[in-house]
């Protein structure tokens, strides 16, 4: 799959992107959060400390916390996957 993608942005530079920006629109959601300005600044110390993004971060977070309850809650996982496949 990615060789066809390099051969394509030989081609055309454009496409790939172009694909890729209407995949993320349609796909893809922000989650976010607010932290008091001195949390912040220590959080993105440490970030940069470790060379990890906050975002990275809060990622890696997110997903750890999302694997460890959908152990415990199998069928809150089914249910929610149910939901996103509605229009």
């Amino acid at each position: 799959m990615w060789k066809s993608f390099a051969k394509m942005e030989k081609k055309s530079p454009v496409f790939p992107r172009e694909r890729q920006k209407r995949w993320d629109a349609e796909n893809l959601r922000t989650v976010s959060t607010k932290m008091i300005r001195e949390e912040r600044a220590i959080l993105c110390s440490l970030c940069e400390r470790e060379k990890v993004s906050v975002y990275e971060l809060l990622r890696r977070l997110v997903r750890q916390w999302m694997m460890e309850e959908a152990a415990r809650h199998p069928e809150a996982v089914e249910a929610a996957l149910r939901d996103a496949e509605r229009p």
